[in-house]
């Protein structure tokens, strides 16, 4: 049974009072871009004017019909009135961001912290700039002996950084949530993409394919150092992971200055490798509308079927971004940002171990070698 299309509005919430009439508009969100964003466009018709609320720093929250997909605050509100050709318009533009841009704009407290868990950590760093709805949804919390943020450092930065730490990653959910952890691997795909040599047995528009050798590695050394602490001076660690896809030697070394132990040097030499593959392979493709053909909407996350004929391409991907647009016309589609899967976040949870189908074009994992 087909699931009923669904209105596909896109609302803007506006300390609370909502505008819905837009000439175009974009929400993109990015799980490799710290701060998700969006940006609509209206035409303002005689001598209306804007409503108070519309104004910086207002707080706002996107939908797409009852559906809350983003939070944050309005960063910028342009104004273009033109009499060109004899005539006269006038036209908005409001642009923002979600949460995370307080934590990308505003300098972390400066701070040294010791035996702490990481969501103590965290909280030390967001709870001063008012991030208050924490979760963490990962398998262990490492404690860390001493964690440093430095003068002039962001709060995103000094985040990212324990997180990484912790083999972890930082997002905020669409409710407003800053959510630490990593993605569920296991999810079953919730659509299947088609492009077929049969137009009619395709639900795709477009398909780009990028791959690259740019930053891949067969494998990565990770040199790194602790501090010395109560248990006494600092140590040596080292760390390699390699990748069996690339056929030939491809090395690099990486120099940690603050590596606690060599849990935390393997962890980061996995990262890297993996970071590699999430850069250097990406499919670009655009759909119709804002959902699945079962009804879901598209968010960041997901984990979805690539049936893709002419690349020979039969596999379970990741997606890693969407972007929701509207053009001028009216025309509804969202671009969907699909990385290899299991290759963002490797270490937050324990994959459960199934089997699964055949597939062409599946890579092989990253392996590693503590030394």
């Amino acid at each position: 049974m087909s699931t009923p299309p669904k209105p596909q509005i896109v609302q803007l919430l506006i300390n609370g009072q909502v505008h819905a009439d837009w000439t175009d508009l974009w929400v993109d969100s990015d799980l490799l871009t710290p701060a998700d964003a969006f940006e609509f466009g209206l035409g303002v018709k005689g001598k209306t004017k804007l409503p108070a609320e519309v104004r910086k720093g207002a707080k706002v929250q996107v939908r797409v019909d009852d559906a809350v997909v983003m939070q944050g605050r309005l960063d910028a509100r342009t104004h273009t009135i033109s009499r060109r050709d004899g005539g006269g318009t006038h036209t908005v533009r409001l642009r923002g961001r979600d949460d995370m841009a307080t934590l990308v704009d505003c300098s972390a407290p400066v701070k040294s912290m010791q035996n702490l868990t990481l969501m103590q950590i965290v909280e030390q760093i967001v709870k001063p700039l008012g991030i208050s709805k924490i979760k963490f949804i990962g398998d262990k919390q490492y404690t860390a002996e001493k964690i440093s943020v430095e003068p002039g450092e962001s709060a995103w930065e000094a985040l990212n950084k324990a997180c990484e730490a912790n083999g972890v990653a930082a997002w905020f959910a669409p409710d407003g949530t800053l959510t630490i952890g990593g993605p569920d691997y296991d999810a079953p795909p919730v659509a299947v993409l088609r492009l077929m040599y049969d137009n009619n047995l395709s639900n795709v528009i477009e398909v780009v394919e990028d791959d690259s050798i740019n930053g891949v590695y067969s494998e990565i050394t990770v040199l790194g150092q602790s501090h010395g602490g109560k248990k006494g001076k600092g140590a040596n660690h080292k760390a390699q992971a390699t990748d069996p896809n690339i056929d030939w030697y491809r090395p690099k070394v990486a120099i940690e200055s603050d590596c606690q132990d060599a849990k935390v040097a393997t962890s980061r030499a996995r990262k890297l490798l993996a970071d590699g593959r999430l850069g250097g392979y990406t499919l670009d493709v655009l759909v119709p509308g804002y959902y699945t053909e079962g009804g879901v909407l598209w968010t960041p996350g997901q984990r979805v079927e690539c049936q893709f004929e002419p690349l020979d391409t039969h596999a379970v991907f990741f997606l890693i971004g969407r972007k929701f647009a509207q053009d001028r016309q009216g025309g509804k589609y969202t671009r969907l940002k699909i990385k290899e899967d299991k290759m963002w976040v490797l270490d937050a949870k324990k994959p459960k171990q199934k089997k699964t189908g055949k597939a062409r074009k599946v890579r092989k994992s990253i392996e590693k070698d503590i030394e």
